[in-house]
């Protein structure tokens, strides 16, 4: 605690407001942003006496040191040509292989051939084994009367289905179809006469 003598206490409160407002300044960093400042000269406070008699060491402030940017070195980016080659003359250039792929069509194309029963065929049974020939792999479907029959062709083509009959015409309708969405479609009537 700093007790001023009487008479100095009006140029003491000076000292000390100057010396605050620098203290703000500088440590607020003079509110700019930039690195240019320029140096604040020393201040010097007078002491003051205490209630004991001793001096009190005089204040000293040394300047802020003013810090300079450093510029930074920013890259570039340097094209580098490729070379163009070039034919020499008398010489050819080595010919770039073309590979064409063909689709080879299907040999066997969606058929379908009824082998038995014959078309108007007239039996005394209840059921009835129809059998023909398709493409290998085929599905075929047998349907009489909403009622179906669904068999797969044997690598030779040939399939075989039975199906029920009710007494009187019966209309069995044969579907032949392939993975490419191809059909074939034969209709025959065999008329039951239990």
């Amino acid at each position: 605690m700093i007790v001023e003598a009487e008479g100095e206490r009006g140029e003491m409160k000076k000292t000390v407001v100057v010396f605050c407002a620098l203290l703000v300044l500088v440590l607020s960093g003079c509110g700019e942003e930039e690195a240019t400042a320029t140096p604040t000269p020393a201040l010097t406070a007078t002491s003051t006496p205490a209630l004991t008699g001793t001096p009190t060491p005089a204040l000293t402030t040394t300047p802020t040191p003013v810090l300079t940017p450093t510029p930074v070195a920013t890259p570039t980016i340097t094209p580098v040509a490729t070379p163009t080659p070039t034919l020499t003359p008398g010489t050819t250039p080595a010919p770039t292989p073309v590979i064409t792929v063909t689709p080879t069509p299907a040999l066997v194309s969606l058929s379908l051939e009824i082998s038995e029963p014959e078309d108007e065929s007239v039996v005394s049974a209840d059921t009835i084994t129809v059998r023909g020939t398709t493409a290998p792999g085929a599905v075929v479907s047998v349907s009489v009367d909403g009622i179906l029959e669904v068999t797969i062709a044997d690598v030779g083509g040939h399939f075989s289905a039975i199906v029920a009959l009710q007494e009187g015409p019966n209309f069995i309708e044969v579907v032949a179809s392939d993975l490419k969405g191809n059909e074939v479609t034969e209709v025959l009537m065999v008329i039951s006469g239990l």
